[in-house]
């Protein structure tokens, strides 16, 4: 035990004056001052909503913070203006990610765009998809969302009660029918469970908390599996089979239909027609459209009903401009978003408030690199911690305070202010190839569910309302957790009306 110490003692001050070398002449970042070895293992903050940590660091320290966790640098960006300085304006030094030894080197999740190096193999995969996620394309796929919209509707018509399973429904069905071309069953859709398991299979490895020795200690992944303590890799082994047989099943189904001429047209379709097309990209591409947008998407869509259950005051005055609009005449569609500038701050305050990864994904910087006189070195996990940014008081004044005004100057979008979604979606060339799509399904939610239904909190045996919890969960997607609401058609008879129309 006392040798595996000293080893790993020796390793730790080895990687710190090479750290130190490479700054020389440049003082690092501000932060807490570090213990031997260790470092700020005991200031790093801990979850849940470990973000609000790094901010309150944040507001110690400047909007740059340096800390280090045993051999690691770790650099956090609490402003908007650090992060575009650094992740958009230098990404070619910012887009790289750092290492993630359990996840891509011993479990085999290296085929998941977001966790790939930046390099080759990563722009292989992003030309691949952007063709078919980008802001053109996701106007295609408009027609489909707003059909399977409709039949979210009409389920918490039917069953208001099971708002919260209906909901988890049309995240799946949305990404599953413009991936796959396949419509999704109400319940137990084989396909949404194969990727269920592998979302499953992806938070238990990579999910931020989950303590990896392997992750701090790389040189573990090449000792043997059957020595003690060596666990890890025999699971991983496991979770590799797993998620590879679902991944492959997704488009082996598509590429069946194709065969028999029944295939309906979706982006695996397009891709797989491509004669040039490698058929390990449009499987890995295919899997990851669902494995980042299918809880993402969901997190966003249960924030809208958390938020309109908090704030009716806010609903209601979405529900009046959407009247003066439609007057019952038809069910909203995605052309309708700019005549609905009061919709489009709500959806926008709602992404502020509820940032589905307050913390992102880290960035790793591939050089040295200096930043308004302190030194980034190469190497360094970079953190843009996207709540911090999101709750800015110099840029959103009151940020605790939900105000969809704020977007808003002459009751038109002001344009001056700082729009959350270039936060929201990440940062650089890592900034989220699905965001059009995604948007587009939130706003299209909140519309249509706004113009039939009114969003209220569940009532107590007093006859008080209770409130649901304002916390989000850490993770890789973190959101509220589920609660009860009441969905109150605003017009029965309207609404059927409406929805049997599409």
């Amino acid at each position: 035990m006392a040798l595996c110490f000293l080893v790993l003692l020796r390793y730790a001050l080895v990687r710190r004056k090479r750290s130190s070398a490479r700054i020389a002449g440049l003082p690092l970042p501000p932060g807490p001052s570090q213990l031997p070895f260790i470092g700020n293992l005991f200031d790093f903050p801990q979850q849940p909503e470990e973000w609000k940590g790094f901010a309150a660091l944040g507001r110690l320290y400047g909007p740059v913070v340096c800390m280090r966790i045993l051999n690691k640098d770790i650099i956090v960006l609490n402003s908007m203006k650090a992060a575009t300085d650094l992740l958009e304006k230098r990404n070619a030094l910012y887009s790289d990610r750092p290492r993630f030894p359990m996840a891509c080197e011993v479990a085999g999740l290296d085929w998941i765009l977001a966790f790939m190096p930046y390099g080759s193999e990563w722009r292989r995969h992003r030309r691949a998809l952007h063709p078919h996620m980008n802001e053109t394309a996701a106007k295609s796929l408009a027609a489909m969302q707003e059909v399977l919209t409709a039949r979210f509707l009409r389920k918490i018509l039917a069953a208001p009660e099971d708002w919260s399973e209906a909901l988890e429904w049309l995240a799946g069905a949305t990404i599953v029918r413009a991936m796959l071309g396949v419509d999704v069953a109400d319940k137990n859709d084989p396909l949404v469970k194969l990727n269920k398991h592998i979302v499953g299979i992806v938070i238990g490895v990579a999910s931020p908390g989950v303590p990896w020795a392997v992750d701090w200690l790389p040189f573990l992944n090449r000792l043997p599996s059957w020595l003690p303590g060596m666990g890890f890799k025999r699971q991983a082994a496991i979770w590799k089979n797993e998620q590879l047989r679902c991944r492959e099943e997704s488009v082996a189904h598509v590429k069946r239909d194709m065969a028999a001429g029944t295939a309906v047209t979706s982006i695996a379709s397009k891709m797989l027609a491509d004669e040039d097309a490698d058929e390990t990209v449009v499987t890995n591409v295919i899997n990851v459209a669902y494995l980042a947008g299918n809880d993402t998407t969901l997190g966003a869509m249960r924030a809208f009903f958390h938020a309109m259950v908090l704030h009716p005051v806010s609903q209601r005055e979405a529900q009046t401009e959407i009247d003066q609009l439609l007057g019952g005449a038809r069910l909203l569609s995605l052309e309708d978003r700019p005549t609905l500038p009061y919709l489009e701050a709500l959806v926008l305050e709602t992404m502020r408030m509820y940032p589905v990864a307050p913390l992102a994904l880290p960035h790793c910087v591939t050089e040295n690199d200096e930043y308004e006189g302190m030194a980034i070195p190469k190497g360094a996990t970079v953190i843009p911690n996207t709540w911090a940014i999101l709750n800015d008081p110099a840029v959103y004044p009151e940020p605790e305070t939900f105000r969809p005004e704020r977007f808003l100057k002459a009751r038109r979008l002001d344009p001056l202010m700082p729009d959350p979604r270039n936060a929201y979606f990440g940062y650089g060339r890592r900034m989220c190839p699905g965001q059009y799509f995604a948007y587009n399904e939130v706003w299209l939610l909140a519309a249509t569910t706004l113009a039939c239904f009114d969003i209220l909190p569940v009532k107590d045996a007093a006859g008080k309302d209770v409130l649901p919890s304002r916390a989000l969960s850490s993770g890789l997607v973190s959101s509220v957790s589920k609660f009860p609401c009441r969905l109150i058609p605003r017009d029965r008879e309207t609404s059927e009306r409406l929805l049997s129309l599409v």
